[in-house]
C-alpha cells in the first residue's frame, strides 16, 4: 500500500524519527498514547525513519513498540522518492497531519505535543 492509499482512509499521521534521536524515542510512549485514544478506521499512524542502518531501527520499533502501526524507511518508500525531501523535513521529531485529500493540515517539529494535540481535538472533535 502507498501513502496515498491511507490518506484516502482518513486522518494521516506521519511521523519522522530515527533510532539514534533521543526526543523522537521519548515521544514514542506518547504517540502510542494518542493512537490508543483516536483510534479509529479513519485514522493512520506512519513512522517514517530517517535511519541509515535497518537493523538499529528494527531494533528502536521492537523496544519502543511500535509495532501497532505501519513504519517504512524514508529512503526506501514505494516508488523511491526521500519523504524526508518530498515533505521539507529537516529536523526530528517531525509530525506532519494529512487529510483524506491527501492536504497537509498540520506541521509539527520538537517534542512538544501541545499544537499537535490541539489540532487532533479540533479534527476529532475530542
Amino acid at each position: 500500500m502507498n501513502l496515498e492509499d491511507y490518506f484516502k482512509k482518513g486522518i494521516t499521521v506521519l511521523d519522522f524519527w530515527a533510532s539514534w534521536c533521543k526526543p523522537c524515542r521519548n515521544t514514542h510512549p506518547r504517540m502510542i498514547k494518542l493512537f490508543e485514544k483516536y483510534q479509529t478506521d479513519n485514522f493512520n499512524f506512519i513512522g517514517i525513519s530517517v535511519d541509515k542502518n535497518t537493523a538499529d531501527w528494527e531494533r528502536a520499533i521492537t523496544k519502543d513498540s511500535l509495532t501497532r502501526w505501519p513504519n517504512i524507511l524514508s529512503y526506501k518508500n514505494d516508488r523511491g522518492i526521500d519523504l524526508t525531501d518530498k515533505y521539507n523535513v529537516n529536523s526530528y521529531p517531525t509530525k506532519i497531519l494529512i487529510d483524506k485529500n491527501g492536504i497537509v493540515i498540520g506541521y509539527y517539529v520538537g517534542d512538544d505535543f501541545t499544537e499537535f494535540e490541539k489540532k487532533l481535538k479540533e479534527v476529532f472533535g475530542y
